[in-house]
């Protein structure tokens, strides 16, 4: 019957339309993932820089003592 056949395309509607927001869902989630994985790169390469700028900086710090040290124990005039 004609009630029949409404029902029966509103089911395939109903399903097309869940099987789309499916898709959806997964696709923004797989660009949430990819998203994290970028920026958890990221944090890594800043971590990194941060630690070879502590490094510098202690090297720098250690060298200008040495170099006071050494100015006042041995004065060039």
């Amino acid at each position: 019957s004609e009630l029949e056949a409404n029902n029966k395309h509103l089911k395939l509607t109903l399903n097309t339309i869940q099987q789309r927001e499916q898709m959806e869902t997964t696709a923004k989630f797989q660009d949430i993932e990819q998203e994290n994985k970028r920026l958890q790169d990221r944090i890594g390469e800043l971590m990194q820089q941060i630690s070879q700028l502590q490094v510098s900086v202690f090297c720098f710090s250690h060298s200008s003592k040495i170099k006071h040290s050494f100015s006042l124990n041995y004065p060039t005039n």
